[in-house]
C-alpha cells in the first residue's frame, strides 16, 4: 500500500491528524509502539481552539455531548487577572524559574510572586497541592500580577481563584464549597522556585528578583 503520509504516534494529536488529512483524501498509515488502543485518559480538558477543529471534521457536538462540562470554578480578580483568565506569562530574569514550567504537570497548582504566608504553605501541604513562589519584579507587574497574590491554576493554564490578600482561608473555602479533592495531585510541593522549601515558621520568599 503506498500512502503519502506516515504518522508516527496513535495519541490524540497522530489520529486527529489522520481523520483531517483522510478528510481531504491524503492516504495516511499509523504507526505507534503499542498494539492496542489506550485504556486510560490522555486529556483533561478540551480547549475552544480544539473543538473548532474537532467541529470541521464533525466530531466537535459529539465531544460535547460525552463529556462533563465544568462551571463554576472561577472567582475573584487580583490586579488584572481575572479568575477564567489564562494564567499570564511573566519574562523570567536571568537564572530564575518560568512561571509556566509548572504547567506541564496539568496538576491543579498555586502561584504566588513574591512571598507566600506560613498557613498558606501548610495548607497546600495538607492537600497535596503544589505551592510555586516567584520573585516579584518589573516583569510580574507588567503582566498585571500582585505582590503576594493567590493564583488558583487549574490544570488547562486557567485561573480559578485569584485573591489578592494571598490568604489561606479563601483558598479553603474555595476548594470546600465546590467539593474539590486533590489527593491525586502526586506529592505536596511547597516549593520557591530558587531553591529550597518553606520552613515552618517564615513566609515563602525566592532568592532572585524576576
Amino acid at each position: 500500500m503506498t500512502v503519502e503520509v506516515l504518522i508516527a504516534g496513535a495519541g490524540p494529536t497522530g489520529l486527529a491528524l489522520a481523520l483531517w488529512l483522510s478528510r481531504l483524501g491524503v492516504r495516511v498509515r499509523i504507526v505507534d509502539k503499542v498494539r492496542e488502543p489506550g485504556t486510560t485518559s490522555r486529556a483533561l480538558v478540551v480547549q475552544a481552539r480544539t473543538l473548532e477543529l474537532y467541529q470541521q471534521i464533525g466530531l466537535g457536538r459529539t465531544l460535547v455531548d460525552s463529556g462533563l462540562e465544568f462551571t463554576g470554578l472561577s472567582e475573584g480578580r487580583a490586579g488584572a487577572v481575572h479568575a477564567g483568565d489564562r494564567l499570564p506569562w511573566v519574562e523570567p530574569a536571568p537564572g530564575a524559574k518560568d512561571n509556566f514550567g509548572p504547567l506541564a504537570s496539568l496538576r491543579w497548582q498555586v502561584h504566588v510572586h513574591g512571598a507566600a504566608s506560613p498557613e498558606l504553605a501548610r495548607a497546600c501541604a495538607a492537600r497535596d497541592l503544589p505551592l510555586h513562589v516567584f520573585s516579584f519584579g518589573p516583569a510580574a507587574a507588567r503582566a498585571g500580577m500582585v505582590r503576594d497574590a493567590l493564583y488558583l491554576v487549574r490544570p488547562d493554564g486557567y485561573v480559578a481563584l485569584a485573591d489578592p490578600s494571598g490568604g489561606r482561608a479563601r483558598l479553603e473555602r474555595y476548594l470546600e464549597s465546590r467539593g474539590l479533592r486533590l489527593e491525586w495531585a502526586c506529592g505536596a510541593e511547597a516549593l520557591r522556585e530558587e531553591g529550597g522549601s518553606p520552613g515552618p515558621t517564615h513566609p515563602v520568599q525566592p532568592d532572585a528578583e524576576g
